[in-house]
């Protein structure tokens, strides 16, 4: 049985911090997104630098809040120190960047988790223009399934390539979505 080191345990002030980055970060990426749309903007360069601003903004909150964890951002550099903690953050600042730069889009998100020893423990997810957040520190009741067949979502962008080998080999509907978190 592995055992955990002492104090590398997620505890409910970290089911808070995940919820409350992961919120806090799509309020910024809302602000940031009006602004782009509210002048002439390349949907590359509004994606590339909310990507950004939120990776900064999320390391630095983790920075002040845990500083003996590590962090795995999609947005930053691995430099694999992680590896050797117990408490690792995995973040991706924005996902479904391409929906993001979309004006009508609304299938974008932002993702906070915490692994401890490697298993994950407890994490967020915003989606900030819906105006909701799934998180563990408020674990949601999921209501029995009214459908017949299984419904699986998968990114939009590999949709394409696995969406109907999905569908045909599990007898599934396949949705693709900008955020599949």
């Amino acid at each position: 049985m592995n055992e955990r080191a002492v104090g590398a345990v997620a505890n409910p002030a970290d089911h808070r911090l995940a919820e409350t980055i992961a919120v806090e970060t799509g309020e910024l990426l809302v602000e940031f997104r009006e602004q782009a749309f509210s002048q002439p903007y390349s949907p590359w360069a509004v994606q590339d630098e909310a990507d950004q601003m939120a990776h900064r903004f999320i390391v630095q909150r983790l920075a002040d809040e845990r500083p003996d964890d590590e962090v795995l951002s999609e947005e930053g550099h691995d430099d694999r120190a992680r590896l050797g903690h117990d408490r690792v953050w995995i973040v991706d600042p924005l996902d479904g960047s391409n929906s993001y730069s979309d004006k009508g889009a609304d299938d974008w998100a932002v993702h906070i988790a915490l692994a401890i020893d490697g298993q994950p423990e407890c994490g967020a997810v915003a989606m900030p223009s819906l105006g909701d957040v799934v998180s563990t520190a408020e674990p949601a009741t999921v209501p029995p399934s009214l459908r017949e067949r299984p419904l699986i979502v998968v990114s939009r962008q590999t949709w394409h390539w696995h969406g109907y080998e999905l569908e045909a080999a599990l007898d599934a509907d396949v949705v693709g979505f900008g955020s599949a978190g």
